[in-house]
């Protein structure tokens, strides 16, 4: 159930209502509590912290970012699941075919007390083949589920701040891949 106080909240209840209306259902609402779980935190300690990769997207583009995220990714490797990995896999994150972990989102340019964003990246290019419990990257992806969210940048020109928009993931899902569209 989508409720709080949270600015954050309101945006994530519109956002998935008027853009991920097939994915707030079920499990996604899950995957989204646990997102707004952690973001809390974050958003509240405003640092970086032992459990969570920082991502410093300061002054980067979109593709710079995206490979960012990616070597974040790299980092942890896509799970086998193991007998072993599902009986210690409790949360959402770690349960799916397509699994992912949270990162922090780090931007100099944004407001003192919000440089610090919640933000998640995929596991695995594919997907985990429930049966075998190995990732299958034929015809399977492993996609972030978008969460737009406006934030204020610092531009150093006008010596102002100015509302951006930028895309977070509050989790990961398996889709089949579109040839003609390979994102």
């Amino acid at each position: 159930m989508l409720t709080g106080n949270l600015i954050l909240t309101a945006v994530t209840t519109a956002s998935c209502f008027f853009l991920l209306v097939p994915f707030c259902m079920g499990q996604s609402d899950e995957a989204l509590n646990e997102y707004l779980e952690m973001a809390k935190v974050v958003e509240t300690q405003q640092k970086a912290t032992n459990e969570l990769h920082t991502i410093d997207i300061t002054d980067l583009g979109a593709d710079e970012i995206h490979e960012r995220k990616r070597r974040a990714a790299a980092l942890t490797g896509c799970p086998t699941f193991t007998e072993a990995y599902k009986n210690k896999a409790a949360r959402l994150k770690d349960r799916s075919i397509s699994p992912w972990k949270f990162v922090t989102n780090y931007d100099s340019r944004r407001p003192f007390g919000k440089r610090y964003i919640l933000d998640s990246v995929c596991l695995c290019e594919g997907c985990i083949d429930p049966i075998s419990g190995v990732e299958v990257r034929s015809g399977l992806k492993s996609v972030g589920m978008d969460l737009p969210r406006a934030v204020r940048l610092y531009n150093a020109t006008t010596n102002s701040y100015e509302l951006s928009y930028i895309t977070l993931h509050f989790g990961c899902h398996c889709v089949i891949q579109n040839n003609n569209n390979p994102q």
